[in-house]
């Protein structure tokens, strides 16, 4: 069970929070970027969650 839980929520979430930190350091590196960087990074992170989620879901399918 907790590695179920591991695989399908705490992963991806790891990851997304990555990539959302990661991105969000390059938004405060280069100050004069556009408003809508943070809205952009928001939505990757949660791309990523997705993406990783989706992931790890069809890797415990096959095995």
């Amino acid at each position: 069970m907790k590695e179920g839980f591991f695989i399908g929520v705490f992963e991806p979430l790891l990851w997304s929070l990555v990539v959302f930190f990661g991105l969000q350091t390059i938004i405060v590196t280069f100050n004069n970027t556009a408003p809508k960087a943070k809205k952009y990074a928001i939505i990757t992170s949660v791309l990523v969650f997705l993406l990783v989620a989706s992931d790890d879901i069809m890797r415990s399918l096959i095995w």
